[in-house]
């Protein structure tokens, strides 16, 4: 928690699904070029987006507190719509 990280990314980049681990608050800044899209699912959801992502990616998901293994998986938010999950941007 006391190590601060930094990302590096450029133009057309994007990250995986991906949890605080800590549950934890951040931000991410952008110096230049276009905002950022983000998508976020309502901790309510926490129960479908589980089902959902074991049923896209089954060999990804863990059957750990930490389920969701940091920046492996990339699943269009569509299909998490098309699962029934609610997907905010």
């Amino acid at each position: 928690v006391t190590i601060p990280t930094l990302h590096m990314n450029m133009l057309f980049s994007s990250s995986c699904w991906s949890t605080d681990p800590h549950n934890l608050p951040y931000i991410q800044y952008v110096h230049t070029g276009a905002d950022i899209i983000w998508y976020c699912i309502p901790k309510s959801q926490n129960s479908r987006f589980r089902t959902a992502m074991s049923e896209l990616t089954p060999s990804l998901i863990t059957h750990k507190p930490r389920w969701l293994k940091e920046d492996c998986v990339m699943v269009n938010p569509q299909l998490l719509r098309e699962k029934g999950v609610k997907v905010d941007r």
